[in-house]
Order: structure tokens, then sequence, then C-alpha cells
């Protein structure tokens, strides 16, 4: 789902190899592009795609979403799309 079209905070559930996942998306002020992420809560490391227009997509190492301990809850991947400045 394109960000200009969610509000400031949705969820998505998904399974990914296997494993649940639950992704929120929260959408700060004007702008597009991945400013940071968080997988249960610690930060999680993504590199940038080159785009001449515009900040390039996030991509994460597939090792890292699913590296999760043998029968460990439900996963959550919060996304931080917009501007870094714009509230918290």
């Amino acid at each position: 789902m394109p960000p200009a079209r969610m509000q400031s905070r949705s969820r998505v559930r998904a399974t990914l190899l296997g494993h649940a996942l639950e992704i929120v998306y929260r959408v700060r002020g004007a702008g597009v592009g991945v400013r940071s992420l968080q997988l249960d809560g610690r930060p999680l490391g993504f590199d940038l795609e080159p785009n001449p227009y515009r900040r390039g997509a996030a991509r994460v190492a597939l090792q890292d979403l699913t590296a999760a301990p043998a029968g460990a809850p439900d996963r959550q991947l919060v996304v931080d799309v917009g501007e870094a400045s714009a509230g918290a």
C-alpha cells in the first residue's frame, strides 16, 4: 500500500516464509521513503536502493527478518515513513 494512501498509522498482518509478521507503518509529515525500521522493538539495519528521483526503497536482509528463536511469538516490524523531523 503506498504511504500516501495510508492513515498516519496502519497495520498489516502477513506471513513471511512461514513466520507470522505484523507490519506497522508510521507515516509522518510530507515526503516519502523509509526513515527507520524496528523489529520487535530493536533497530533493524537496511540499505537504500539507488533512485535518482526520490529516496530509494529499503532493502533488508531476509535472514534478519526471519531469525527468530523457535517458538517465538509473532514478530512486529515498524516502518517509519516520511520526514524525520515531523513529530514523534
